[in-house]
């Protein structure tokens, strides 16, 4: 509806739209409303907008989880009192109904407050990750990216995960040091075979930005993060040019 991010054009109103495949994506049903931005109808912050979602669905239960930004404020101008919201949605029935907006944002700042305070923070959009190979209680572990503005306004990538499908989130590795600590952008995870975690940041000036955590225990999530790198033309690596890529990965 505002034709632009959250936050860039002041009370501007983002929905959530939700197609459902009942045949593993060879054919889709019809546009359905996740939920509406209500713009400057809205009585507070949260509601004003919703955009760049990511998405999991349980191995297991078949229940989804949706987390999205949210608000009124766009990331670049976001400061520790006054940032974009993360909003959570889960659906039990496929995606027909979902409850919420519950905004989650404090549990996961506060986090960084004492070792490495954010200003702002970028709930990646796209796919959540699901472990082929941790599971705690009733759910495997879930991974999720975030890019987030330090106090030098430098932005940097950070990895999030869960034991309880995304009721609570922890940083991996801490808060302390950043997997990929300046220069990143929209970043995606995956799991590598063995269950390391791969972190992939799009980056200005084409390629992306890689990390890798190894485990010391899977189970605990204790580890470490290795050293940056980034894939360019320079080492034949990723090429992406004037476009830098905010695809996942495989």
């Amino acid at each position: 509806h505002s034709r632009n991010d959250i936050g860039i054009k002041e009370d501007g109103r983002v929905d959530l739209h939700v197609r459902i495949s009942p045949d593993n994506g060879c054919s889709w049903g019809k546009i359905r409303t996740l939920i509406p931005g209500k713009g400057a109808e809205s009585k507070d912050f949260m509601n004003v907008a919703f955009g760049d979602p990511c998405i999991v669905a349980d191995q297991r239960t078949g229940r989804v989880l949706v987390m999205s930004c949210a608000g009124n404020v766009s990331f670049p101008k976001g400061n520790r009192d006054h940032h974009q919201c993360i909003a959570r949605f889960y659906s039990d029935d496929g995606g027909q109904t979902w409850d919420g907006p519950v905004d989650i944002a404090e549990g996961i700042y506060e986090q960084f407050d004492k070792e490495s305070p954010v200003k702002a923070m970028f709930i990646a959009s796209g796919k959540i990750l699901q472990s082929r190979y941790v599971r705690k209680g009733q759910y495997s572990r879930l991974y999720c990216a975030v890019m987030a503005k330090g106090e030098d306004e430098s932005n940097r990538n950070y990895v999030l995960y869960s034991d309880d499908f995304g009721q609570s989130w922890d940083v991996l590795g801490g808060a302390h040091r950043a997997p990929i600590p300046q220069n990143a952008d929209e970043a995606k995870v995956e799991e590598l075979p063995g269950g390391a975690v791969l972190i992939s940041s799009r980056t200005e000036g084409g390629g992306r930005i890689f990390n890798i955590y190894r485990f010391d225990n899977k189970r605990k999530a204790t580890g470490r993060w290795g050293s940056p790198v980034h894939s360019s033309a320079y080492n034949n690596g990723i090429v992406t040019k004037e476009n830098a890529c905010n695809g996942g990965l495989m």
